[in-house]
């Protein structure tokens, strides 16, 4: 709920890990008992869910989840240096 209110949008649908916040069951193949919280949160916002098979880490797309994570951590959320010159910025980082 903050990452939609941060970003006034949400994608048409998000890939979880089994979460026991989510997932109250795995039944067969991709089929899911969600949670009664996590079926109202979907109801709210009208997102799909993907949901990854059990011990297959490879399932969320060949990690570009957590490689989308990385991205968006170092692109989004470290501050960029400020300096006034290239040989300050040198000096700053030890090169």
């Amino acid at each position: 709920m903050r990452a939609v209110a941060y970003f006034d949008a949400l994608p048409a649908r998000i890939s979880y890990d089994n979460t026991k916040i989510a997932v109250a069951r795995i039944l067969s193949g991709e089929e899911r008992v969600k949670t009664r919280a996590f079926s109202e949160l979907q109801s709210h916002y009208l997102f799909a869910d993907k949901f990854g098979r059990p011990a297959k880490g490879n399932n969320k797309g060949k990690g570009k989840v957590e490689g989308l994570g990385g991205y968006a951590r170092r692109n989004f959320m470290v501050p960029l240096p400020r300096v006034n010159s290239w040989d300050e910025l040198n000096v700053s980082v030890g090169a």
